[in-house]
């Protein structure tokens, strides 16, 4: 099995865990609702935005790390949880995937991301406090989930739908 099949593999094992117990994989946190995303929409959105040129990925929010795998194999990936549980969920899957790829367990927002070319983001409660850190740091791109947001400090540049679900790139 190669290694894209064996990260999709895996997360569908921990997403069929909270399905066997009755439950969805979503929670609540202190810093936003977490739900997953679906490998293989985010896997063909990564190989449109040709993301093996970005030097530096960082996943807001990673949750369980599904998405920061997937770009760990484009490109350097880090992802950034405030949640521990979630934090040490990813940890665990990146161990026993043996992913190249960073997590740190922490608030976004103390977080410097001006080293990061590409930041990926499921807008949750966007506010003035976000854009004004994407003004002040962030010299990349923005990728949103969904069409609903919109961040007035940058540029809507394009829209990529996979499986009828949008992302819209930002840029300056």
């Amino acid at each position: 099995m190669n290694e894209v099949s064996l990260v999709f593999q895996k997360y569908r094992e921990y997403t069929d865990s909270f399905l066997k117990k009755g439950g969805f994989p979503v929670k609540d946190t202190s810093a936003g609702y977490w739900g997953i995303s679906i490998c293989e929409e985010v896997f063909e959105l990564f190989k449109k935005l040709r993301l093996r040129h970005c030097n530096n990925f960082l996943d807001l929010g990673s949750g369980d790390g599904r998405v920061t795998a997937i770009a760990s194999l484009f490109t350097n990936a880090t992802g950034v949880e405030a949640d521990k549980g979630l934090y040490e969920t990813s940890l665990k899957i990146k161990d026993e995937l043996k992913l190249n790829c960073n997590f740190i367990n922490k608030d976004f927002y103390e977080l410097d991301i001006s080293k990061f070319d590409i930041i990926y983001c499921f807008p949750g409660s966007l506010d003035y406090k976000f854009e004004r850190k994407l003004a002040k740091e962030l010299k990349g791109k923005l990728i949103l989930t969904g069409p609903y947001s919109l961040i007035k400090s940058m540029d809507k540049r394009k829209i990529i739908e996979v499986n009828g679900n949008m992302f819209v790139v930002y840029s300056r």
